[in-house]
């Protein structure tokens, strides 16, 4: 049952990451046709309020497997590499969806779809993994943690 759990919860992660990169993408094309999204909530970047919407999940979803661990050492360490894979693997399907929607809403767009390597400047997230290959890696890394993770704490 933990196993399943556990590939659930990153299915209904990686869902999520798709989804919020084809939100992303409605929501950042409409701004630029818009040409006066100033990307600002509450005086700060939206990407921050992302961020934590993003965290509060990936907490929520980790808080799944607070029944699985009789010692609390062990469920620290699984929670903590569990939310170190999610982030890890997030890039990839959330920029992927995302260009595939900028792509499909402009045609004109330079986006090549899901493996776009986007060099441009706009973007005023903080962390901003451009490149298709960067994604690739971390999402490579975070199967690297999981099998980790599942050694160690199981």
């Amino acid at each position: 049952m933990f196993l399943t759990k556990v590939f659930l919860g990153i299915a209904l992660w990686i869902c999520y990451a798709i989804t919020d990169g084809i939100t992303d993408g409605f929501t950042f094309h409409k701004s630029k046709l818009a040409n006066n999204f100033d990307n600002k909530v509450f005086k700060k970047d939206i990407h921050g309020i992302f961020t934590i919407k993003r965290a509060i999940l990936a907490s929520v979803v980790t808080l799944w497997f607070i029944n699985d661990f009789d010692d609390i050492k062990k469920l620290v360490l699984f929670s903590n590499m569990y939310l170190i894979t999610l982030g890890l693997m997030y890039p990839l399907f959330h920029n992927g969806f995302y260009y595939i929607t900028r792509k499909h809403l402009d045609p004109k767009q330079t986006f090549t779809g899901f493996s776009t390597d986007d060099f441009s400047k706009d973007s005023t997230a903080r962390i901003n993994v451009g490149l298709f290959f960067i994604r690739k890696m971390l999402f490579y890394i975070s199967i690297a943690v999981l099998i980790a993770c599942l050694l160690i704490v199981k």
